[in-house]
């Protein structure tokens, strides 16, 4: 009896390691389009992704820089984003997808099944589901990176040049209202009191009680009673005045 438990364990030891090993299936998307199928991620640093193809009998190890991926599709973990900057952000939960699904991905993060696909110059229809009767979505083409169709073909719609113009117009719009913000409060800080330097080199003791679109307003101190003068910030050569409230 002993015999045959040992000659059992044999063989179950055997299968064990002689059973063929099924290769994780990651995929890669990168911003530019490009996809990579069929690998296994080894390793996510804080500025690369290492990785195997699966079908290299050579089993040589690849690498990406994280700044250079849209999307990590883990076999086992799900979708994994990367900003511009190449941080990890997870979008969505990765679900899969019909083989008949078209697939949108979108700028922000996200992919989305969609069925009936409906392009205009500017917008997208689609229809979540198969049947006739499901929900009708439209969204703008400006949101999309990248749609890719059941029978493998896909289509650049925005390249991420597109999210930095949006960021530089931001942070531009977000200075220009810093900007408004400031003289606004400095408008409210009048008289200033100081010297005043024009290009010419005439140097005077001022006061100024106004600007407005890049023109002075002041007194001069040498004169009483002085009139009111005005000068263009490009005639000025140096402006060191100081609110009297300080």
């Amino acid at each position: 009896m002993i015999y045959y438990v040992k000659q059992l364990l044999v063989v179950v030891f055997l299968c064990c390691f002689t059973s063929p090993v099924i290769a994780q299936k990651d995929m890669i998307i990168m911003r530019d389009g490009n996809i990579h199928r069929d690998v296994k991620i080894q390793m996510t640093t804080t500025d690369s992704t290492y990785y195997l193809r699966n079908n290299d009998k050579e089993k040589r190890q690849y690498s990406a820089f994280n700044d250079m991926i849209y999307l990590i599709k883990y076999e086992k973990r799900g979708n994994v984003y990367f900003s511009l900057e190449g941080k990890q952000f997870t979008g969505d939960i990765g679900s899969r997808h019909s083989d008949d699904a078209t697939t949108i991905y979108l700028l922000e993060g996200r992919e989305i099944s969609a069925y009936n696909l409906i392009i205009s110059e500017d917008k997208i229809t689609y229809q979540t589901g198969k049947k006739k009767k499901s929900p009708q979505v439209t969204m703008s083409k400006d949101d999309i990176f990248m749609i890719c169709y059941p029978d493998g073909t896909r289509d650049v719609i925005n390249d991420f040049s597109i999210v930095i113009q949006r960021r530089e117009q931001e942070l531009e719009r977000e200075r220009l209202k810093a900007e408004e913000e400031r003289l606004v409060r400095e408008a409210t800080m009048f008289p200033k009191v100081g010297w005043l330097t024009t290009i010419t080199g005439k140097q005077y003791t001022v006061t100024v009680i106004a600007e407005k679109n890049g023109i002075y307003t002041f007194t001069r101190e040498d004169l009483a009673p002085s009139p009111l003068f005005q000068i263009k910030k490009e005639n000025i050569s140096e402006l060191e005045v100081k609110y009297e409230g300080l």
